[in-house]
């Protein structure tokens, strides 16, 4: 056929997989392009916390943490409980130190362990350690990116100009922030957290001449003798590819139609941006790709509205998950008023709301409501709403609990009761019922760090809150994959030519776990591994 323009490797989406299979192809010598289907770059990567999960690196190892892969792969199996993939797991332990450390040096992002910051199920998971795997990059000046700055997309969630050490100093998540500095790296357009992740890969992509073209749709990807050759664009234009086409385009929980199809929780809004709108999926699924369920995920997070928010035209959900529901003064409650998980937990929150009775037929806390007091609203707010600001008056408010209790459709005395039994926890300084506060990761990550336990405070200072919130997923479908990137069929045999990594691929090296940073090294090096193994097998 006629094409358009010519290249090696087309890498779609600009995060850090796309970012990441991009640098890594142009070092062994391809000539790459990158497609953005928005006119932003940077993608979900940008959103996120910009954890870099990666167990025994080079890092490490200079910081004298004692890890070896056979501890890693030992907390990844106890992550997966059975649901990861051994291959692709093992090359995620074999190659994620490789890939950070060709990314460290080769294309200068500049790494570095986040202090103090211990592995989630630090100590009850096999192989966890309470150190020296999560890591994050110095905060990058947005001006670096030149003529692409103002393209580089921002995170509504307002966490992307502290590093984790200046927000645990001040109290972590839930602590009081530096104002002065935050206000200081806006003017100057300084980002940290996945902001900072996104600038430094995007960078190494302009600084090796790969081109970058936003506002670009594929609309299929086009195959010859079962090969991946190229893609279409934008429905006209063809782009040939001599080694392949990798996919990193992300979730899909802007896309009503395929939550429906593919996750148990289908809520509206959704927690991401327009543009996830399963793109990739679709692409691949349309050449008989493998789609692979995630049963039981434990990525699934509760979230909430701010009535009138949205962004770029599309309401929002807001994540509350390692937030606002760990946070001191607040439980959770289901309908009939009583708890049923530790807060400070997201993990035990996700396994708990898929709670059924088949006797009433209806899930068990699902839906379920965070029930706050005016102690929680003075010092911290909820998200994008400052702290001891006026509450809006669509938030549910009420002098006493079972007042508030009626206006939101909940057992009055079992909230009354819940709070009661909770309060006198909190007292003692101990949850006897769920155990609150007792995962150093929750206390370190997610709490207020000012307080003798991060996320246990009284809920005794009217008035008193309540807010529905809703679980949110998106990815409990991707691509199915091997150890080097490859989407495989449905007949089981890789498809020649076409890769996939980041949010778009399943979590394989993860199962039904969640651990914050596996993400985007998973996306970081399995990019790096399409790359390696595009270069190396030009398609005939």
């Amino acid at each position: 056929m006629q094409w358009d323009d010519e290249v090696d490797l087309i890498c779609l989406g600009s995060g850090i997989s796309g970012c990441a299979a991009a640098i890594a192809a142009a070092e062994a010598g391809l000539k790459v392009t990158l497609l953005e289907k928005s006119h932003k770059v940077g993608g979900t990567t940008t959103w996120s916390l910009g954890i870099v999960w990666i167990g025994n690196s080079h890092l490490a190892r200079a910081k004298g943490v004692n890890d070896t892969p056979a501890e890693s792969r030992a907390y990844l199996d106890y992550l997966g409980s059975g649901r990861n993939d051994p291959e692709v797991t093992q090359s995620f332990v074999d190659h994620a130190p490789e890939a950070l450390e060709f990314f460290e040096k080769v294309a200068q992002v500049p790494f570095y362990l986040v202090e103090k910051l211990p592995d989630h199920y630090y100590p009850a998971g096999e192989g966890s350690k309470p150190f020296g795997r999560s890591h994050q990059v110095r905060p990058f000046e947005g001006s670096s990116l030149g003529v692409r700055q103002k393209q580089l997309d921002l995170t509504p969630y307002r966490h992307g100009r502290m590093t984790f050490e200046e927000m645990a100093a001040r109290g972590g998540m839930a602590g009081q922030w530096d104002r002065d500095l935050i206000a200081e790296r806006e003017a100057k357009d300084i980002r940290t957290f996945g902001g900072a992740v996104a600038g430094y890969f995007l960078k190494a992509v302009i600084d090796r001449r790969v081109p970058i073209r936003t506002d670009i749709e594929v609309t299929r990807l086009i195959v010859d003798k079962g090969c991946v050759v190229g893609v279409e664009i934008n429905s006209s234009a063809t782009i040939r590819a001599s080694h392949g086409v990798v996919l990193a385009t992300g979730q899909y929980d802007s896309n009503p139609r395929l939550m429906g199809l593919f996750d148990e929780f289908n809520s509206w809004p959704p927690r991401g941006a327009p543009r996830n709108q399963g793109d990739g999926l679709i692409l691949a699924a349309e050449q008989g790709a493998a789609l692979k369920v995630m049963h039981w995920t434990l990525t699934t997070m509760l979230g909430y509205h701010v009535q009138g928010e949205s962004f770029d035209g599309q309401p929002l959900m807001r994540g509350a998950g390692s937030r606002e529901v760990a946070y001191p003064h607040c439980i959770l409650v289901n309908r009939a008023g009583r708890r049923f998980a530790d807060e400070s937990c997201f993990g035990e929150v996700a396994a708990k709301l898929r709670d059924f009775d088949v006797w009433t037929h209806r899930p068990v806390n699902v839906p379920c409501y965070l029930i706050f007091d005016g102690q929680y609203w003075a010092k911290y707010g909820l998200q994008p709403l400052a702290p001891g600001s006026e509450p809006p008056e669509w938030m549910q408010r009420a002098r006493t609990l079972p007042e508030l209790a009626n206006r939101l459709g909940v057992n009055a005395d079992g909230l009354s009761e819940t709070v009661e039994r909770f309060n006198g926890f909190v007292a003692a300084g101990q949850d006897e019922d769920f155990h609150r506060g007792r995962m150093p990761w929750s206390q370190q990550a997610s709490g207020d760090s000012s307080q003798k336990n991060a996320n246990l405070g009284s809920l005794s200072q009217p008035p008193f809150f309540g807010l529905e919130t809703k679980p949110t997923s998106g990815h409990a479908v991707g691509l199915l994959t091997n150890g080097n990137g490859q989407v495989i069929h449905l007949r089981g045999h890789a498809i020649p030519g076409l890769y996939a990594c980041g949010d778009v691929a399943a979590s394989l090296h993860v199962g039904v776990g969640y651990q914050a940073g596996l993400n985007l090294a998973g996306g970081m090096t399995f990019g790096f591994m399409a790359a390696q193994h595009a270069a190396r097998r030009p398609l005939t």
